[in-house]
């Protein structure tokens, strides 16, 4: 049948994700950086096939909203921040913090945006193995950039496919070396003192195709206390074991030996955006990582039918952050400290059946597997001052000494405990087209979280903390395609999913009084629905508009922060519904565009009570010190009700040139759960332009980019619920990039 055309498994990824027209006269806002490729105007579109699923289908054909980006490697970059490639995804908010002791700050449809560090409701994959610890917890400063293949961003219901993550799946597959030999060396350098470079070196036999790739950055940074250095080493192996088996190989280490931490700003402080607040000085605020690990994937075809696929990870992290916590805060026992200090132990393994056959007369894809994964953490926490013999414990450091205090160090232990994480996961997905023109989709997984804690700090002033607890789902998800033409689908799709609070999320008892975990603290269980149109030609114009709703209960957000320890709780149930557009187009000769549009209202539905300012107490006696009352229809914080995006590019025909303007634009942004402040909207446009040569077996490339053009004072990301209100992130002015790239083919 003619509309089975792009219901394909193999073929080379496209270079835009699924888009929808939108018209041109929205482009009136302001927008930022895409990296996706962008087709020629007289080529054929190849089709999209899309892992995330677990199916090796269509992203035309699932119903789902799936982008595919395939990153450029002619467009300037940094490869540093995730951010660089995510900025033409739909109802994602991907932003860069300009803060390397911060991981970025990412959510999708208003999920994860209230965390304050890491990242949150969001499933981050590379190469198969996660970037989540088993209480859903993530972080993404390991990705190699350099090395990626392709980014694939599922939103919607069927990221519950992935467990403990509502609001969507990143997927990120690694490049294969091969078929020729390749060495690449490049060099950036740009404002602020910052440079990257980067090596790298691929190639394959008969029998292994290879991946190699180093890179070192360092920034001064465009604030006070925001200089940073990080060095990444990937490789990817990948090896054919026989007519049927393969098995890839993936090393990774990063480390950041020094990143330092400006922190936020309050609404007067805004004024000066490069400075830091007086106590990230005082006090030296910064952070440092190391992080080394291996996975293994192994593909084994059985016949026809049947397949197996078997995943095994493991790795360590080991992270030490000095915090701004007063003084006066960290004086008693039962205090967490101002230093954070960890090292952390995980591995993990997924195991799945693929089963393929026709059932009455229509293709049939069944997977069963199984999930597991474990954390052993080992936890401390310090004071971040030494001397401390003052009676008057709220003195400040300056310049990191004092009369009686040194600051920026650590001082004695607070707080020392071990603690266990572990998941297991059952699911179960099918596939099938009982006509040619009709696809359903259907899956179901069960996750089971265990968590479990043991203090070894116990004290005068600060009891056992000891305890456990565990949290668990079932969630199922249904799709059903239709094709109305060979150029347009229709979809809709439905399903429920649960975010388990995170170890810091249950670390502190709700009571302030009491001692333990916050056993209390339920998982957060939501119901959502999509419907969408989505259409492609083969002439490289791709639209999509998705319509959607998630209704979340027992959403968790921050009761009370007091002495360094923030407190969460259950607050009922709130609302997201929205509507995502997107567009690519090659529209002329050497010409491209693309468009992306979100709108999302997220609210509370009902009322509750907070007390997320370090000077309030529940329960305290006087009224100015009482909780405060969030209204039901407040928006939820960190989350920009509108953004646009939009992307020209021009390509010379024999691609020695390329060139491009990116706009992006914002809405403002509630900092609080109880909407006092705002980030106000903004709108900033970038240019780039690449210039590449063949000069015998060398491709060289030169490359320039420019950021906020027009050198705009916004903000970029926002603290949600911060304690001293210090909630605004400032993003960096006008800011350059210029690089030299040299490929060598053997």
């Amino acid at each position: 049948m003619s509309s089975k055309k792009y219901r394909s498994t193999t073929g080379r990824p496209c270079t835009h994700g699924i888009a929808l027209s939108i018209m041109a006269a929205a482009c009136s806002a302001a927008w930022s950086q895409n990296t996706s490729s962008t087709p020629a105007a007289d080529a054929t579109l190849q089709p999209v096939i899309v892992n995330v699923m677990r199916n090796q289908a269509t992203a035309f054909e699932i119903p789902a909203s799936v982008n595919v980006i395939t990153p450029n490697p002619d467009s300037p970059r940094w490869n540093v921040n995730l951010s660089e490639l995510l900025g033409g995804v739909p109802g994602l908010v991907a932003n860069n913090r300009n803060n390397y002791a911060q991981d970025l700050q990412l959510s999708s449809r208003g999920f994860g945006a209230r965390t304050a560090f890491g990242v949150r409701g969001m499933r981050i994959l590379v190469d198969g193995i996660p970037g989540n610890s088993p209480d859903g917890q993530g972080q993404v400063s390991h990705i190699d950039l350099a090395t990626a293949r392709q980014v694939e961003v599922l939103r919607g219901p069927f990221s519950a496919l992935y467990g403990n993550a509502s609001g969507g799946v990143i997927n990120i597959t690694s490049e294969e070396g091969g078929p020729d030999t390749l060495w690449s060396s490049t060099v950036s350098g740009g404002s602020n003192q910052t440079y990257r470079v980067e090596q790298k070196i691929s190639g394959s036999t008969p029998v292994l195709n290879y991946v190699i790739s180093g890179s070192h950055f360092s920034t001064d940074g465009w604030r006070q206390q925001s200089a940073a250095q990080k060095d990444n080493l990937n490789a990817r192996l990948g090896f054919k074991l026989g007519a049927d088996t393969q098995a890839v190989l993936v090393l990774n280490r990063v480390d950041l030996p020094d990143a330092k931490d400006a922190q936020g700003l309050d609404l007067a402080g805004l004024a000066n955006p490069r400075n830091a607040v007086p106590a990230a000085l005082a006090f030296n605020t910064r952070k440092s990582t190391k992080q080394s690990q291996i996975g293994l994937d192994l593909n084994h075809r059985i016949d026809s039918e049947n397949a197996l696929k078997l995943m095994l990870y493991g790795g360590s992290r080991g992270v030490t952050q000095y915090q701004s916590t007063a003084i006066s805060a960290q004086t008693a026992a039962s205090s967490a400290g101002g230093v954070v200090d960890f090292d952390r132990d995980y591995s993990g393994t997924d195991m799945r059946w693929t089963w393929r056959r026709n059932l009455a007369n229509g293709p049939l894809m069944f997977n069963v597997g199984l999930g597991f994964e474990q954390m052993t953490e080992q936890r401390r926490g310090y004071t971040n001052f030494i001397n401390s013999t003052s009676v008057n414990p709220d003195l400040l450091c300056i310049n990191g000494t004092s009369r009686l205090y040194t600051c920026g160090v650590q001082g004695v232990l607070r707080r020392n405990e071990t603690n266990k994480l572990n998941s297991a996961d059952q699911y179960l997905q099918a596939q099938w087209w009982p006509l040619p023109s009709l696809g359903l989709h259907a899956g179901l997984r069960h996750s089971r979280i265990r968590l479990n804690s043991d203090d070894h700090y116990i004290t005068t002033g600060n009891p056992d903390d000891s305890g456990s607890t565990s949290y668990g789902g079932t969630t199922p998800m249904v799709g059903l395609v239709y094709n109305l033409s060979d150029t347009l689908n229709v979809y809709a799709s439905a399903g429920k999913g649960f975010d388990a609070p995170t170890l810091n999320e249950v670390a502190y008892n709700a009571n302030a009084t009491a001692t333990g975990l916050n056993t209390t603290l339920k998982a957060s269980r939501s119901q959502q629905y999509e419907l969408g149109l989505k259409s492609q030609t083969p002439n490289g114009r791709r639209w999509q508009v998705a319509l959607f709703q998630a209704t979340t209960d027992d959403e968790i957000a921050v009761l009370s922060n007091a002495s360094g320890r923030s407190r969460f709780q259950n607050v009922g149930r709130t609302t997201r519904r929205g509507v995502e557009l997107s567009y690519a187009n090659a529209i002329a000769k050497g010409w491209t565009t693309q468009l992306a549009y979100t709108y999302l209202n997220a609210i509370y539905n009902d009322a509750f009570l907070s007390c997320y300012i370090a000077t309030c107490t529940p329960g305290a006696p006087l009224a100015a010190n009482q909780p405060q009352t969030v209204a039901a229809g407040q928006q939820l914080p960190g989350i920009p009700k509108q953004s646009l995006f939009a992307d020209l590019t021009w390509r010379q025909a024999d691609g020695g040139i390329e060139a491009g303007l990116e706009w992006r634009a914002n809405g403002r942004v509630a900092a609080d759960d109880l909407n006092t402040q705002f980030a106000p909207g903004y709108g900033v446009v970038a240019a780039r332009v690449t210039f590449k040569q063949k000069l015998g077996n060398w491709t060289v490339r030169e490359f320039a980019r420019i950021d906020n053009l027009g050198d705009k004072n916004y903000v970029s990301s926002v603290i949600v619920n911060q304690a001293s209100k210090q909630f605004f992130e400032p993003a960096m002015g006008r800011t350059w990039l210029v690089g030299l790239s040299g490929v060598y083919k053997f």
